[in-house]
């Protein structure tokens, strides 16, 4: 699958001239994650937009030495830092 016909999954970019999402590609990179890795490290600041293309992302915060789920995203989905 292309990365535009990535970005074109995701609902908020279904009518988005395909120039606007090559600018976006051209802007981002590519990063698989595997189930159990960690995206961000506790303590450091969300500070990029995230574009779930496929599968599902937990966010887990850790509250009384336990880790808690507090959010379940699932692909096709934007999320992280929010600035546009």
């Amino acid at each position: 699958m292309s990365v535009l016909t990535n970005l074109k999954s995701i609902p908020a970019f279904e009518e988005l001239p395909e120039s606007q999402l090559q600018w976006l590609a051209d802007k981002s990179h590519s990063l698989v994650i595997q189930k159990g890795d960690n995206l961000f490290e506790p303590g450091t600041p969300i500070d990029r937009l995230l574009l779930i293309t496929k599968g599902n992302l937990t966010v887990k915060l850790q509250k009384n030495n336990q880790l808690q789920v507090v959010a379940q995203i699932q692909a096709p989905a934007i999320s992280g830092f929010l600035p546009y």
